[in-house]
């Protein structure tokens, strides 16, 4: 495992995805808050990324999510680069035609054909900074303020064997309890540990991450287990 916030993110990969206001400052103050931060994570994460845990707190947020492979990434589409609509304007999709002229190509950024330099697909790490980056714009308008609101741009941490996945999973879903504002996790409204309770279709790949668990009875009995403190304190932020 690599505690590294620098860590490229790089595809096909599972990562811890953190990051908070600035100053501890809260950053969601109402319900709608929150989902217009869904809203945006559909738009801007789903199309790079497979999403499964995630944890919306007051002053901060938390992730889990796997990089999709390249050709799991859909291309954007260049004639709408200057929309006004976000969910229209990074919508991504897989024109077949597109595809097969592209695989001719060793390297598209050499190419002189002019349509194929304005295809492009989305790239993980600049997705993240325009979620955080439009969120922010969101909230100074919305409240009036201006600065920062996320004290970083983003903070990963790359997760490499089995043990750690299951860890934070539970950390992810814990940490309401874990800073006090309820006494268990599934008194907590905004994390995905709901999801894993309900058969109600849903953007978080639940099957995958139940499996790790081999199930739904170990995955909840995993939840009850006492946390490892020496362990989250080995690689966890404590005030995060």
């Amino acid at each position: 495992m690599t505690r590294n916030n620098q860590e490229p993110l790089l595809p096909g990969r599972y990562f811890h995805i953190f990051n908070r206001g600035t100053n501890s400052c809260d950053i969601f103050f109402t319900p709608d808050d929150f989902n217009c931060f869904f809203e945006l994570v559909s738009i801007f994460i789903l199309p790079v990324a497979e999403i499964h845990a995630w944890c919306l707190m007051k002053n901060h947020v938390h992730f889990l999510v796997k990089t999709k492979d390249e050709s799991e990434i859909g291309y954007l589409d260049p004639k709408y680069k200057d929309c006004e609509d976000l969910s229209i304007k990074w919508k991504t999709y897989f024109p077949i035609e597109k595809q097969n002229s592209l695989k001719h190509i060793p390297n598209t950024f050499f190419s002189s054909d002019p349509e194929i330099l304005s295809w492009r697909k989305p790239v993980a790490e600049k997705q993240f900074g325009h979620l955080f980056g439009t969120f922010a714009k969101k909230m100074n308008l919305k409240y009036k303020r201006t600065g920062s609101l996320f004290e970083h741009t983003l903070r990963r941490i790359l997760i490499d064997n089995e043990g750690y996945l299951l860890n934070v999973v539970r950390y992810i879903h814990h940490n309401p309890v874990k800073h006090r504002i309820v006494k268990q996790t599934t008194d907590y409204v905004w994390t995905s540990y709901h999801s894993f309770m309900s058969q109600r279709q849903t953007k978080l790949q639940r099957d995958k991450t139940l499996f790790w668990f081999k199930g739904l009875d170990q995955f909840t009995s995993y939840h009850e287990k006492q946390e490892d403190d020496e362990y989250a304190k080995a690689y966890f932020i404590e005030n995060d």
